[in-house]
């Protein structure tokens, strides 16, 4: 599995939770034991839409005083490291790409994108983990779709109707596969 692993480095300390929930220090709920993703202390801050530089929107957390994209510009960021560094560098047609943190679901609708315009890919195969999915209220006041392919916008709606816990062909191009759990205990694809 090709681990493209940028998105989790660049949200700092919201995919950090998300991953390492017991160990962050914003969590009440110190003991994996007890813990309950649900009732998590990270899923009941408030979440914020920023406009960005490249007029797309990021989502910060005033609490934690952390984004998930660059306020320089949540799309151009995306591009840049997750579409133009890590995924046009691969030679294979066939690429199986995991992403520790699904979060708002640009660099997945990014590489949908690739997949079926580049003609470099025959297929990608995306799998992400995610611990706190956002709502659908959050992600429906997101910009991406319009922003990122406007004439197919209504894709970015499909990523996240997508059902977790299983594969789902988007189309002969590209598969999703939403995994909701925590990366440090799920099990992963093969």
């Amino acid at each position: 599995v090709l681990s493209l692993l940028i998105s989790y480095s660049l949200a700092k300390i919201g995919n950090y939770c998300t991953s390492f929930c017991y160990l962050c220090k914003n969590c009440t709920q110190k003991s994996k034991k007890t813990h309950k993703p649900k009732t998590h202390k990270f899923m009941q801050m408030e979440r914020l839409l920023q406009l960005t530089a490249d007029g797309s929107y990021t989502l910060y957390i005033p609490e934690m005083d952390e984004h998930y994209h660059s306020v320089n510009g949540a799309i151009q960021e995306s591009e840049h490291i997750f579409i133009g560094a890590g995924l046009r560098a691969m030679e294979k047609p066939d690429i199986r790409i995991l992403e520790i943190g699904f979060g708002t679901g640009l660099n997945a609708l990014l590489t949908w994108k690739e997949a079926e315009q580049s003609g470099q890919f025959r297929h990608i195969t995306y799998h992400t983990i995610e611990r706190y999915p956002l709502s659908e209220e959050i992600t429906a006041r997101l910009n991406y779709g319009e922003r990122v392919w406007p004439e197919r916008k209504e894709l970015f709606d499909a990523l996240h109707r997508a059902e977790w816990n299983q594969p789902v062909d988007l189309s002969e191009r590209f598969t999703l596969h939403k995994i909701e759990g925590d990366s440090n205990t799920c099990p992963l694809p093969e």
